[in-house]
């Protein structure tokens, strides 16, 4: 399928570990702790690698700005092409 216009940059996805809102400061901090040790984890890490993912870990405060930046570059491209939000 041809698209209508052409793709100058790699497309990449993320998965998140997120919290409620009003979790209490220590228990984000601690599960950021837990789930970087295990990104770092060699198992983990192998098999990852095998489904061709890159384990990587950044703070709450990095993932918040991340995707905020991620919902402003894709909303920008989408109202500069002109297409249908879905």
């Amino acid at each position: 399928m041809a698209l209508p216009f052409s793709i100058r940059r790699r497309i990449h996805t993320f998965i998140a570990i997120t919290a409620l809102a009003g979790t209490p400061q220590p228990i984000v901090d601690k599960l950021a702790r837990l789930i970087a040790d295990a990104a770092k984890a060699p198992d983990i890490k192998a098999k990852l690698t095998t489904q061709g993912a890159i384990a990587n870990h950044s703070s709450p405060a990095a993932l918040a700005t991340h995707a905020k930046n991620e919902r402003k570059r894709s909303g920008n491209i989408i109202k500069s092409r002109n297409l249908a939000q879905q």
